[in-house]
């Protein structure tokens, strides 16, 4: 659920998406996050147990940033998270 109730329920965003939520699929989440002028440059790591062929272009596609399928790899996501909070990553 992307609604923060301490921001009288408007629609807030996060550094990291999972892919199977309750309310609104991490596609689609991300696909709205993205319609917001103020996060179109928003880091967002889609955290996914969806790990077949073409799951990590589709997280791409609908606005993720990059991609990490679990189980996490603690290392692997501090790194990404890392990379692409310095400022260095390209503007989405």
């Amino acid at each position: 659920n992307l609604r923060d109730p301490a921001d009288g329920g408007r629609r807030r965003a996060g550094n990291d998406c999972t892919c199977a939520m309750p309310v609104m699929g991490g596609l689609e989440a991300r696909q709205e996050i993205r319609k917001i002028k103020k996060f179109a440059d928003l880091p967002i790591i889609a955290l996914t147990a969806k790990a077949m062929a073409g799951d990590r272009e589709a997280c791409l596609e609908a606005g993720a940033s990059d991609y990490v399928s679990k189980p996490i790899d603690r290392n692997l996501l501090l790194t990404v998270s890392q990379r692409l909070t310095s400022g260095d990553h390209p503007a989405y």
